[in-house]
């Protein structure tokens, strides 16, 4: 294995502290036998040798023939360094750690040192998508920055097209997924093909929280209602973390209480509350999800969302359009008025925005 350069120069000095006299040189032949000595490549001192005369670390000099190095700002006890050849140098020496294991140690830190620069890379490059983005996953903002840096080599940044299919139910649960600005549907399928709404997610949250909590199969199916894009990790990596039992543990059970006020007012919302109750509902929790008023959204989604008929929907976003609160274009849906379609809409939204608020207010707290 070939040592990194500076770690080699490094060892070298420390060669030179140990064995040499005071600022006396050392020959080339000498430098070869204290090298071959601890089992390290020849190639690797000329290497160094190479490095600390470059950096006039090193003195060259011709005596008698033969070359000669003596290190240089470096200050050594006279009577604390004998030459390797005097026996009473050798047992001292033996007390020593070995050049290999200077070697190792300064292989070690450079190891250390790049998985270092590469998790605060991943880091960056996180926040770079982030800030274009224009958006921040509010589960991971929560936790803490060492938390944050020490998870992000294990984010992937994806993109999320429009209706794409993460998974269906039972499937086995190999990725989550940390939504930045796009929307993620969690539907129950019926055994005729129809399916309803079961919860959506967006940057408050993550894709599949029972998956943390041990769950080898998913629940719902899980489709992309908004595109954009979304931070990936591996399930095994989510699942390690929340059994540490430290913050991630702390965010994903307080965001599971979210998803599980989801659920329950959802399933109310679909037996006690009017089609247009329900559309105004989703569509304000679309828009609180990627902050943004242009929703990429046809009526036959929602109709299939909601489990009501397609005529029923264009006829309620007939009417939120002619009291100004939205405008419809093909493949599209913009929310003009916030406050007017919130009075359109039914109790449902407000309960569980303010069950997402709660649980940010504990987190900043």
């Amino acid at each position: 294995m070939i040592v990194e350069t500076e770690a080699i120069a490094r060892a070298i000095e420390e060669l030179f502290d140990i064995n040499a006299i005071g600022r006396d040189p050392l020959s080339t032949s000498t430098l070869s036998r204290l090298w071959q000595a601890t089992g390290l490549r020849q190639s690797d001192l000329e290497v160094g040798i190479h490095k600390l005369v470059e950096d006039g670390k090193l003195g060259v000099s011709d005596i008698d023939g033969g070359r000669n190095y003596v290190l240089i700002g470096r200050s050594r006890s006279r009577d604390a360094r004998r030459v390797l050849t005097s026996r009473d140098s050798a047992d001292s020496i033996a007390q020593r750690p070995s050049l290999r294991e200077v070697v190792l140690r300064e292989r070690r830190a450079g190891a250390e040192r790049r998985t270092t620069r590469r998790r605060d890379d991943a880091a960056e490059n996180v926040v770079s998508v982030e800030r274009r983005a224009g958006a921040r996953n509010r589960l991971l903002s929560s936790l803490s920055p060492s938390l944050q840096n020490t998870l992000a080599p294990h984010l992937k940044v994806v993109q999320m097209p429009k209706g794409k299919q993460l998974w269906e139910i039972g499937d086995r649960l190999t990725q989550v997924y940390f939504p930045i600005d796009c929307i993620i549907l969690l539907a129950h399928t019926m055994a005729d093909g129809c399916s309803n709404e079961v919860a959506v997610v967006g940057n408050e949250s993550v894709t599949s929280i029972s998956a943390s909590m041990g769950s080898v199969r998913a629940p719902t199916s899980a489709v992309v209602l908004h595109p954009g894009t979304a931070l990936c990790m591996n399930v095994d990596r989510l699942r390690d973390e929340f059994n540490k039992g430290g913050e991630m543990q702390s965010a994903l059970l307080r965001y599971s209480q979210v998803l599980l006020v989801q659920v329950a007012q959802t399933a109310a919302c679909f037996r006690h509350h009017s089609v247009q109750q329900q559309v105004s509902r989703l569509l304000l929790a679309c828009t609180d999800r990627i902050r943004s008023r242009r929703l990429v959204m046809t009526h036959e989604v929602i109709a299939g969302l909601l489990g009501v008929r397609r005529v029923s929907v264009t006829e309620v976003l007939g009417r939120l359009r002619a009291q100004g609160l939205i405008t419809c274009e093909r493949g599209g849906i913009t929310v003009v008025d916030i406050g007017g379609l919130k009075q359109s809409a039914c109790e449902c939204y407000a309960a569980v925005k303010k069950e997402v608020e709660n649980m940010r207010s504990i987190t900043v707290q």
